[in-house]
């Protein structure tokens, strides 16, 4: 039980600091890389790299049985 306490504060904080662990700067340069272009809008690649991990979390907690 005390390994289940751990990755549920471990998720939490990945959910909390999704933007400074994967930083805009890191993925517009991996966009850039594979030479992908984008106009500067609402959904950059950022945005919809943070939001997509955000929704696939929620997804994750649902099909366990969270409240998310």
């Amino acid at each position: 039980m005390q390994l289940h306490h751990r990755r549920v504060s471990i998720l939490r904080r990945v959910r909390q600091d999704v933007a400074t662990l994967l930083d805009k700067e890191t993925i517009n340069a991996a966009c850039r890389e594979e030479n992908y272009s984008w106009k500067n809008r609402l959904l950059n690649p950022a945005n919809t790299v943070h939001l997509f991990i955000l929704q696939r979390e929620r997804k994750r907690g649902r099909e366990k049985g969270g409240r998310h």
